[in-house]
């Protein structure tokens, strides 16, 4: 299969004329945290690249040095962008990158090719600790290659946007008394195409206590019902330390559940990341989504982060901005949820447009203002959201993935919530939203 990246040309060399002529859609890329790269240009064209042995980005010169050492072209034209200090990392940390279509990322990771195979650090014993290259940062400056350029995309993969269709699911955190199969026998029949069950503490398939035969059971149920599991959600936090052990034991947990419920294809696992300020925090949360990231590749599992309206991560710029300095890794992924911006002059085109690219599950529901603050409905039962238009814009956008319902604990909590009624009213509104912009459903 042939693999396609979008060209790099650096700031201070532009390109030959017989590399790229088409220099449409530049978007100027950085690096926020110093010198290091150099900011790049990426142009609007695909480059072939049939080499799967070539060398993108390679360690070379050093950091004290001004100028920009080239290295290997792969193809036609493309060459890596930037210099980083080389002899800062231990041996063998950057190997091996998989590289993956950003229109799959609703599905998990696959191997397309290994287009690039850095060469080895080397640990110099003349480099002080504090000037080392941590691991971390040596994937965000080779992924300024690759990220920053939409990933790999294969022929296969272009035939398949054009043909698919996506699914219509309800969260069962909108379900928290019935049992988990009693819920996927509902869902079924009420006519859905999927479902994302919530694994999180308190929940009837919360991970931690999840034993192995109900995890046969709910797996069998999965089948019957033909309904698809495309995410699990959770609810842990990287704020501080004491979180983070949390997280990542509870996300190995629901790790393990995504590959027992569904082996053959597992679902994404979904979180908001808690309070705080992100200006003031976001190298720390970095940080520690490296650690998830770590997991996730481990654990052969996508985790998806959740900007949140008042969360420490509640635009999706701010989402980006986390997976771009992660080099965008496959595994950390994006949901999108309009309600957390609604109100805040967050146009719906403008949202999709930034998220587009990053996504790997969509949560709907509805938002409204009440008594000057913002409240969550049902999706679809206020209005307020143009469904139709979210749906469309994602479909042509590429998005091959799950719009899933949810309810939020506004309404839920309500006294008097009947979660079956909730599923319906979800089913009803979201399934003529479906219709009415013309997005295929399986089937």
């Amino acid at each position: 299969m042939t693999c396609y990246l979008r060209a790099h040309h650096g700031w201070e060399r532009d390109a030959p004329a017989d590399v790229c002529k088409s220099m449409n859609n530049d978007r100027q890329i950085a690096d926020p945290s110093g010198p290091i790269v150099p900011s790049a240009f990426q142009c609007g064209a695909w480059h072939r690249a049939d080499r799967a042995d070539s060398v993108l980005f390679r360690s070379i010169g050093d950091a004290s040095r001004d100028e920009c050492e080239r290295c290997t072209r792969i193809g036609t034209g493309l060459q890596c962008i930037g210099r980083t200090p080389a002899d800062r990392s231990p041996s063998g940390v950057l190997t091996r990158l998989v590289l993956r279509s950003r229109s799959a990322a609703s599905r998990p990771p696959e191997t397309y090719r290994s287009l690039v195979t850095p060469t080895s650090f080397q640990n110099s014993s003349n480099q002080s600790p504090a000037g080392r290259l941590s691991r971390r940062r040596a994937l965000w400056i080779t992924g300024c290659a690759l990220s920053a350029a939409g990933i790999v995309h294969g022929e296969d993969d272009f035939a398949d946007r054009s043909s698919d269709h996506c699914t219509l699911g309800f969260s069962t955190y909108g379900m928290k008394t019935l049992a988990t199969e009693r819920a996927l026998e509902v869902l079924a029949e009420i006519g859905f195409d999927s479902v994302e069950l919530a694994v999180r503490s308190g929940w009837d398939a919360d991970s931690a206590t999840l034993n192995a035969r109900r995890r046969k059971t709910i797996r069998e149920r999965i089948d019957q019902s033909r309904l698809r599991l495309t995410s699990l959600m959770e609810h842990v936090y990287p704020t501080d330390d004491r979180q983070q052990a949390v997280a990542l034991d509870r996300l190995k947990l629901a790790g393990d559940v995504a590959h027992d419920l569904a082996p053959e294809d597992p679902p994404l696992v979904q979180t908001v990341l808690g309070s705080g300020d992100f200006q003031r925090e976001k190298t720390r949360l970095r940080d520690r989504l490296g650690d998830w990231v770590d997991l996730a590749d481990a654990r052969n599992v996508v985790i998806a982060i959740k900007p949140h309206r008042g969360g420490i991560v509640s635009t999706p710029a701010e989402a980006v901005w986390l997976m771009n300095q992660l080099g965008d890794p496959a595994r950390l992924r994006m949901v999108y949820d309009y309600s957390h911006y609604a109100f805040r002059e967050m146009p719906l085109a403008e949202t999709i447009q930034t998220s587009l690219p990053f996504v790997a599950h969509v949560a709907v529901k509805d938002a409204i203002r009440e008594a000057g603050r913002v409240v969550f409905r049902l999706p679809g039962e206020t209005e307020a959201i143009d469904f139709p238009q979210l749906l469309r814009r994602f479909f042509d956008g590429g998005y091959r993935g799950d719009f899933n319902c949810e309810v939020s604990g506004m309404v839920s909590n309500r006294p008097g919530y009947d979660s079956i009624a909730a599923a319906r009213t979800c089913y009803q509104n979201m399934s003529a939203a479906f219709e009415r912009s013309g997005v295929p459903r399986p089937g």
